[in-house]
């Protein structure tokens, strides 16, 4: 009698034209599992704010900078302003953006540093792997949190880090 062998299901390659399609599409990589979990997560803290609302992957056209954060935040009095645009033009209050494997610190830096200088108040970034959020503002100190509460300064918006990262 022969024992059976269990070996781990391959994960499955995507195809590199599906890669490039969503990277010309989206101007960023495609994201992982790790990826999704905090920007699931993260959406669910911010819809518990009473005075704001978020979307997720929105295609953002601010004077010419396009680009698609993984969140954006606006005022919930905003949102019947944007809800049947393709290219939004409207500066959300708050910007996300989830660093994917792939990516590096000095892309997102970049990227940063463009939706600050197109008007984002509050640029979040997000590395799932160091379970840090560190929060961006123009001509303001870095403010990083790793556990408890993070307070938005521009918008007052509460997400609980620990539940983002758990």
């Amino acid at each position: 009698m022969s024992a059976a062998v269990l070996a781990a299901p391959e994960t499955p390659r995507v195809p590199e034209d599906v890669v490039e399609t969503y990277f010309k599409e989206r101007g960023k990589p495609m994201p992982g599992a790790e990826h999704a979990r905090c920007q699931a997560r993260l959406i669910g803290q911010f819809l518990k704010s009473d005075t704001h609302d978020v979307l997720s992957e929105l295609n953002l056209d601010l004077e010419g900078y396009r680009c698609v954060p993984d969140l954006c935040v606006y005022r919930k009095e905003d949102e019947s302003a944007i809800r049947h645009l393709t290219w939004v033009t409207k500066v959300p209050q708050i910007a996300v953006e989830i660093i994917s494997p792939s990516q590096t610190i000095d892309e997102m830096t970049a990227k940063i540093e463009q939706l600050l200088a197109h008007g984002v108040p509050s640029v979040w970034f997000v590395l799932p792997f160091a379970r840090v959020i560190t929060v961006y503002q123009k001509s303001a100190p870095l403010i990083s949190c790793a556990a408890g509460i993070l307070a938005d300064p521009v918008t007052g918006v509460k997400v609980n880090v620990d539940e983002v990262f758990a």
